[in-house]
C-alpha cells in the first residue's frame, strides 16, 4: 500500500499538530500526494473540509506545499507550527511500483 497513513487509525494519531507535522511530513519523500481533511475514513469525497497538497521539500522547521484551491494555487512554506488544520487523510508516496 502506498498510503503511510494506514497504519494511523485513530484521531489523535492523524490530528495536524505539530509533532506529528514533523514525524509525518519529516519521513514523507518530496513528491507525496497530501490529503487533509475533518473525516478520516471513507473515499475522497467524504467530509466538508478537504484540500490536497504536495510536498515539495521539508527541512527540520517545515515543509514547502504546492496546493490549490477555489481561490489560488500557490507554494507556500509552512513551519510544523504554522501547518495545523483537520486531519491528515493520508500521505501517498511518489512513484510507487505496483
Amino acid at each position: 500500500d502506498d498510503d503511510m497513513m494506514r497504519i494511523y487509525h485513530s484521531l489523535e494519531e492523524r490530528t495536524i499538530t505539530p509533532e506529528n507535522c514533523r514525524k509525518y511530513l519529516g519521513s514523507a519523500e518530496p513528491g507525496a500526494v497530501i490529503r487533509i481533511c475533518d473525516e478520516i475514513k471513507g473515499n475522497d469525497r467524504m467530509g466538508k473540509n478537504k484540500h490536497s497538497q504536495i510536498l515539495l521539500s521539508r527541512d527540520e522547521n517545515g515543509a514547502a506545499i504546492y496546493e490549490s484551491n477555489d481561490y489560488k494555487t500557490s507554494i507556500q512554506y509552512y513551519t510544523w507550527n504554522e501547518y495545523a488544520e483537520h486531519y491528515f487523510k493520508y500521505i501517498k508516496w511518489p512513484n510507487l511500483q505496483k
